[in-house]
């Protein structure tokens, strides 16, 4: 019986394997052979601190002599360029360049296995495309900071889990996206519900820290849409025939809104999510902010709704249901 997560640990190295990614880890095959795979991580991880380390320790040869050849410096004498130390030190820059690469896309690839190694999701049958994981890669090489490569890990995982998660122009945003920037998009998480924010609530949004600057950066960087204009809204027919009921998605909770008329529409006005912003979004580990749904509940209390609240239940084929509905009440 495969433990959990093994078919999309099998799915990753073979997707890698194919596009000859990762190149200083062990093949598939051998890392199963005579040990737990938690236990080669660990060996593969110390393995590649120790690379790592001996890396910085390679010393670049000296590139300039005088016209003698002579270590010592001499007064009045111009330091020639000398050919083939030049070309020597560049193979060994090159060297260490495409090691510490190597060691780059290692390391993200070993946080994508551990990420796997706890997922319930079942494998899809749909392959990563090559040009994916082309992009994946040289925008992996170059991260060296041991948070980024966790994203780097986390969105890998991701694309195996469900080819097409991530798109090239995300990829993309993500590599441009700076520290300041990713801790906005952590920071403005937990206020979004149905891939939107709530327009209109902009007492709790600066009661967090999340004001109309920071709002208009997410727009600027291709986060957001329609933070300086009005006239984006939602609108919730009922998926009842027989009475009116619908609900949005809130980090773990699901608003229920119902009424006894199935032709009423609840429209929201909204600051929308772009796609790069909801593929970002699924990077993020938040819960939802108590103030952010009162103020969704009250909204749609006032044009005349009933409201509940439930938690949410995602099945391992991805499949949402809901339990425990209860009447919403107000947390003040």
């Amino acid at each position: 019986m495969k433990a959990p997560g093994e078919e999309l640990i099998i799915r990753m190295w073979d997707t890698i394997t194919r596009d000859c990614i990762g190149g200083l880890l062990k093949p598939w095959q051998t890392r199963r052979m005579g040990k737990a795979n938690t236990d080669v991580l660990i060996d593969e991880k110390r393995e590649l601190a120790q690379l790592e380390k001996d890396l910085k320790t390679i010393q670049s040869p000296c590139l300039l002599t005088d016209s003698s050849g002579s270590d010592v410096q001499q007064e009045k004498i111009e330091p020639t360029l000398d050919l083939v130390k030049f070309e020597q030190m560049s193979n060994n820059l090159a060297l260490q360049r495409n090691l510490k690469e190597e060691i780059n896309i290692s390391k993200a690839i070993l946080i994508a296995e551990e990420k796997l190694s706890q997922s319930t999701s079942e494998a899809n049958d749909k392959e990563v495309e090559s040009d994916w994981m082309y992009s994946w890669r040289e925008k992996t090489k170059g991260i060296s900071s041991e948070e980024m490569q966790r994203l780097w890990g986390n969105v890998l995982a991701g694309e195996i889990v469900r080819p097409g998660t991530y798109s090239l122009r995300t990829l993309e945003l993500l590599k441009n996206i700076s520290k300041d920037e990713a801790e906005v998009i952590v920071q403005m998480a937990p206020f979004v519900f149905d891939n939107s924010i709530l327009q209109g609530c902009d007492d709790t949004l600066k009661e967090f820290g999340l004001d109309t600057d920071k709002l208009l950066l997410l727009q600027e960087i291709g986060v957001l849409v329609g933070v300086d204009s009005i006239g984006l809204t939602i609108n919730y027919g009922s998926r009842d025939e027989n009475k009116f009921v619908n609900g949005m998605k809130f980090g773990n909770k699901f608003i229920v809104v119902r009424d006894s008329d199935p032709k009423k529409t609840l429209t929201l006005s909204v600051i929308s999510l772009t796609r790069q912003g909801i593929e970002i979004m699924s990077l993020c580990e938040f819960e939802e902010n108590v103030k952010a749904m009162d103020d969704l509940a009250r909204r749609v209390k006032e044009k005349g709704f009933q409201v509940y609240i439930a938690e949410k239940v995602t099945h391992p084929n991805g499949r949402v249901t809901l339990k425990n509905e209860t009447p919403y009440v107000f947390s003040n």
